[in-house]
């Protein structure tokens, strides 16, 4: 039977069909394997399944999956999200009239650190991908070294230093013997005479020892022995 424009009515009806179907009424492709979306912007995701060359949902579902968030909030502009996992997972086959859900969050935000759990009845979502740790090579033991340290260096002493002589010990004064068998000395206020406990001048002519050690050849008055000297030690005279 004829259409208004002469034509057959079942070629017209076939026409119809054909339109209908390139507007957007299409199933979804059958058998092909879901893309990874992780890490997509929630509007990039959503073109890849649903591109025009490979029709691979049907639905689109976007779930706010942000840490401590009491209740989800509502995904409007897409492109403002990215994806931290996909349900069904990457790989497995798009069915026809599939909804593939996304779970996202703000792009400046991380995603959580566990993938979310879906419902029963659809698969689990892509577990968001994560670097493989690196393990630190064990540095290797040195050899011992069998080269012999170097001496150190002695700084020797200037040439012209010069080291001042210590000045002689004090020897102790001996015991006074009981009589003086050499000689006697004259009354003096300090120091003691050498003949009474058996010492003798170490000179010709020495008329006292200073505590220095110097030898005094001072005359008899005794008037500024030893001056300059640390004073007398032992008289002789």
């Amino acid at each position: 039977m004829p259409d208004s424009l002469g034509r057959p009515f079942g070629v017209g009806a076939a026409v119809v069909a054909a339109v209908f179907w390139l507007t957007g009424c299409q199933s979804a492709a059958s058998g092909t394997p879901l893309p990874n979306l992780v890490g997509m912007h929630g509007d990039k995701a959503e073109d890849a399944l649903q591109k025009p060359d490979a029709y691979l949902a049907k639905d689109v579902a976007f779930q706010d999956v942000k840490a401590g968030e009491t209740s989800p909030r509502t995904v409007i502009i897409k492109g403002n999200w990215k994806v931290c996992g996909q349900s069904p997972g990457a790989g497995s086959p798009s069915v026809k009239n599939m909804t593939v859900k996304l779970y996202v969050v703000k792009n400046e935000e991380n995603c959580p650190g566990g993938s979310p759990t879906p419902s029963p009845s659809a698969a689990a979502p892509a577990a968001v991908p994560t670097a493989p740790a690196t393990t630190a090579k064990p540095t290797p033991e040195a050899a011992p070294s069998t080269v012999a340290p170097a001496p150190t260096a002695t700084t020797n002493p200037p040439s012209d230093t010069h080291t001042p002589p210590s000045a002689p010990a004090v020897a102790p004064t001996p015991p006074a013997p009981a009589h003086s068998p050499e000689g006697s000395c004259r009354a003096h206020t300090v120091a003691y005479c050498g003949w009474d406990r058996g010492e003798t001048p170490e000179q010709s002519g020495e008329t006292a020892t200073c505590k220095d050690g110097y030898v005094s050849f001072s005359g008899d008055d005794g008037s500024g022995t030893c001056s300059g000297h640390k004073g007398v030690r032992v008289w002789f005279k």
